[in-house]
């Protein structure tokens, strides 16, 4: 049951991304703004109850509450990146069990031109299984940025969406759509929206030799206005040694080995990639005592304003004095639009440590607009 469900995962990923794809070779990730601030949110509910009236008692009554929270700013000498994550599972609406954890960290590059960097910070992990919550401090050396590439993202999807209403019938050079990207780069150097929404529609109309309709400049403007959409690349690396202030099962506070990562990806301009991990390890025995955890985010928006969200992640939590704890979490959530009413598809799946089997949650959901 769980193989197939994996492999359907699969074929509905990878045929998303097939579908976004965008009708050039240009990718976003082309495009690199030098001062950068990426922010996302994710926070996802769900719940099943039943009380059948033939019978004592609430028959089944859970659910699970996960939410993200992600800031990244990276400027030519200067960054940071903030998380927090957390995943509770419910019974009878109460907190029966639960994992979490936060991190921040702050970046000083040693030149514009090199992506070197030292940096220092701070993690947070709390868990049920933990006698109390586990703080680390961090510092050490690392290599990489992130970039906002959003501009061209939205760039290209502008282009595509002029093209579909006919209003423009030349695909632009590829030189001329980072040119185009670095106007709806500016929007912050702009006191006035409607400005800043005329400076694109021309830039546009000069690239591409056609004027556009007051229909067209509307079709713009909204894409302009999308504040869903953030689109960013690269890769952060960084090693070095920390410190336990509190020791998750309050044992010795021990000198630690760290690492973690930071990579994304946009595919196209309607997708993105995201893959975070972080390692740490206490001590002379940090092969044996050691956290770990891994998360993967993939969204995609697709055509007919139906979009797709996936995601997984895992902790791991090794001590010398008890078992290895494990705890995975993995969701689907496919959105159909039909006209003036939407679908949503979510498929929902957990595992911990001791469970002998994955928990499912399959829902299927619909709003309908009256108005």
């Amino acid at each position: 049951m769980i193989g197939r469900l994996r492999f359907l995962i699969g074929i509905l990923i990878t045929v998303s991304c097939w579908i976004s794809l965008p009708t050039w070779g240009q990718a976003p990730c082309e495009f690199m703004m030098p001062v950068s601030t990426i922010e996302s949110a994710q926070f996802s509910f769900a719940y099943w109850h039943h009380d059948d009236g033939t019978t004592p008692g609430i028959d089944a009554s859970a659910g699970q509450l996960a939410a993200k929270l992600d800031r990244i700013y990276d400027s030519p000498l200067f960054g940071y990146t903030m998380s927090f994550s957390t995943a509770i599972e419910l019974d009878t609406l109460l907190a029966q069990s639960w994992v979490g954890s936060g991190s921040m960290s702050y970046r000083y590059y040693i030149s514009e031109e090199l992506p070197i960097f030292v940096y220092a910070g701070t993690r947070l992990d709390a868990a049920t299984y933990q006698v109390q919550p586990g703080c680390e401090l961090r510092s050490g050396i690392g290599i990489g940025r992130l970039r906002d590439v959003t501009p061209l993202a939205k760039t290209q999807r502008i282009i595509t969406l002029l093209q579909d209403e006919r209003a423009i019938t030349r695909s632009p050079s590829s030189q001329a759509i980072l040119e185009i990207a670095e106007t709806v780069a500016r929007v912050e150097s702009y006191e006035q929206f409607e400005e800043y929404v005329a400076d694109v529609a021309t830039a546009i109309e000069s690239k591409v030799g056609a004027t556009l309709d007051p229909a067209s400049v509307l079709t713009v403007r909204a894409e302009l206005e999308r504040g869903d959409d953030k689109r960013y690349c690269g890769a952060i690396l960084q090693g070095g040694v920390g410190y336990e202030l509190i020791d998750p099962y309050d044992g010795l506070q021990d000198v630690l080995y760290v690492m973690s990562g930071d990579v994304a990806h946009s595919p196209t301009a309607n997708s993105q990639l995201r893959c975070r991990m972080s390692w740490s390890g206490a001590g002379s025995d940090f092969l044996g005592e050691n956290t770990s955890a891994l998360d993967f985010t993939y969204t995609a928006d697709l055509r007919d304003s139906n979009a797709v969200t996936a995601s997984y992640g895992v902790k791991r939590v090794a001590s010398a004095a008890l078992a290895a704890r494990t705890t995975q979490t993995a969701t689907v959530e496919y959105a159909l639009a039909m006209g003036r009413t939407d679908l949503l598809f979510s498929l929902a799946l957990s595992k911990k440590t001791g469970d002998q089997d994955w928990t499912i949650d399959v829902s299927v959901s619909f709003a309908l607009d009256l108005l």
